[in-house]
């Protein structure tokens, strides 16, 4: 008797994880990124792969990732009309042109993401209409997130911990690497039907009237 209420729990639990999960991955993200930075103090080998190979590997992934999220949302927003992939794809394409490091981009990242910021403004009443998955928009809120803490470690706001100098760069780029891949599962979360066609006026039969 009690087996069918013990399963609902289970199922329960199993969904709020599901909607709080996305949200979990940027504190669990950062504590281990800290956690080697602290073990790397009493690790000659791992300090110098994190002062060197990791680095180099995490800047290396950038434009591969951003390029799929890219790929993937430009795909949705062809299948399903959505407005928001639009957008998104504009966005992945100025963090992806960000991440080439084109000597522009170090400073043109800004005005490009007001444009996109621009564009979704005039675009309100369209992105309005369009029905939201609420996956979709727990894990791009989540992601948003992540491009913030890691736009936070760019500009050393946390500059005043103790050792946060040392491993600035490590914290950064491993940071923008879990913002990146964050993204790339925003865009496969997107719905893929195509929003419902509105039916036309019945109009009255001229023999009814």
């Amino acid at each position: 008797m009690d087996a069918e209420p013990s399963t609902d729990r289970r199922a329960d639990r199993c969904r709020a994880a599901l909607r709080v999960g996305p949200f979990l991955i940027v504190p669990v993200g950062g504590a281990v990124l800290v956690g080697l930075c602290v073990l790397a103090e009493s690790s000659a080998p791992l300090r110098r792969f994190l002062d060197g190979p990791a680095q180099a590997y995490a800047d290396a992934l950038g434009p591969p990732l951003l390029a799929v999220a890219m790929t993937v949302f430009a795909v949705h927003a062809a299948v399903a009309r959505k407005a928001l992939s639009t957008i998104l794809v504009a966005l992945s394409a100025a963090l992806l042109l960000r991440e080439i490091h084109f000597e522009w981009t170090h400073r043109g990242i800004y005005p490009m993401l007001a444009a996109v910021a621009g564009w979704a403004w005039l675009w309100r009443r369209r992105l309005a209409e369009d029905p939201l998955d609420a996956r979709q928009v727990r894990w791009l809120a989540a992601t948003m997130g992540a491009y913030v803490v890691a736009f936070l470690l760019y500009r050393r706001a946390f500059q005043f911990v103790p050792g946060e100098a040392a491993y600035h760069n490590v914290l950064e780029e491993g940071m923008e690497t879990v913002s990146h891949a964050m993204l790339i599962a925003t865009s496969l979360r997107s719905p893929w039907r195509r929003p419902a066609k509105a039916d036309p006026p019945v109009r009255p039969r001229p023999d009814a009237v």
